[in-house]
């Protein structure tokens, strides 16, 4: 079932309504990749550190050396060009510095939050500098294979395919962390155990969020997906509401929405995909 709203219908005043639309802007205006406001928390505002990319926007923790959520908007473009990959490289912005050897030897991916190839369809310049920004450290979080490889592509996958029909949407992804048995952290195998190694938090799962306007009225799509995920398991089984979200990551999203018209956005659970 898919909840749509009439923003007109409730009266809605959308704050960033000017900054979130598309219009003549140019791509490269970051304010087009977020959707009613950065994510916020009273008790995580202190520690993260926003930066400002090519098409995309990173909350980062250098406490768990991870991001705590990505926005990005994705536009209509043609997908059937494939692109590689870009050099990982350390973000300067970053007081922790996290590198690409600080994954190696541990099994877990360097999993991008805001994905490579919709970043580089949409934003790159003749430079790719939109899509080498999506291989800066700030931007990943470690994801088993099978996670990343699964489930986690293919909601990826499903966006690009789609994109056709929505001409754009604002997705809003990052980790959910699992504290109460302890602080999970990177740690290298046996056989390389003596190299250095920084202590970067390991999520239990990872959400995303999908916001879609159309004709005035919006609708969301949210997923929750553990780590432990694996390939060939349908994406439709990791939707949530956005509220079961909030409940785990300890953020606030889309708060610039009037209060009624977030409620209901929110509270719901779609069954379906659009």
């Amino acid at each position: 079932m898919t909840q749509w709203v009439k923003i007109t219908t409730c009266g809605v005043v959308l704050a960033l309504v000017a900054l979130a639309a598309f219009g003549e802007e140019s791509c490269k205006d970051y304010w087009s990749s977020t959707y009613a406001g950065l994510p916020r928390s009273d008790e995580l505002d202190d520690e993260i550190i926003v930066l400002l990319n090519e098409g995309f926007v990173v909350g980062y923790s250098d406490i768990r050396m991870d991001p705590l959520w990505v926005y990005y908007r994705v536009c209509s473009a043609d997908f059937s060009t494939a692109v590689g990959g870009k050099p990982w490289k350390s973000d300067c912005r970053t007081k922790t510095q996290v590198t690409t050897d600080d994954y190696k030897w541990t099994g877990y991916d360097r999993g991008h939050m805001a994905p490579n190839s919709a970043i580089a369809h949409c934003y790159n310049d003749e430079t790719d500098e939109a899509q080498r920004q999506t291989f800066l450290m700030s931007n990943v979080c470690p994801q088993l294979h099978a996670m990343n490889d699964g489930p986690w592509g293919d909601i990826e996958d499903w966006v690009r395919g789609n994109m056709g029909k929505f001409g754009e949407l604002w997705v809003i992804a990052g980790p959910i962390f699992d504290d109460s048995n302890g602080y999970q952290y990177l740690e290298k195998d046996a056989e390389h155990a003596s190299l250095s190694q920084k202590p970067v938090e390991i999520p239990e799962k990872f959400y995303k969020i999908i916001v879609d306007e159309v004709a005035e009225c919006v609708r969301v799509l949210a997923f929750i997906v553990p780590q432990e995920a694996t390939y060939g398991e349908p994406i439709e089984i990791f939707l949530r509401s956005v509220d079961e979200i909030e409940e785990t990551s300890g953020l606030d999203f889309l708060w610039e929405l009037q209060d009624d018209l977030e409620e209901m956005l929110e509270t719901a659970t779609a069954t379906a995909l659009w």
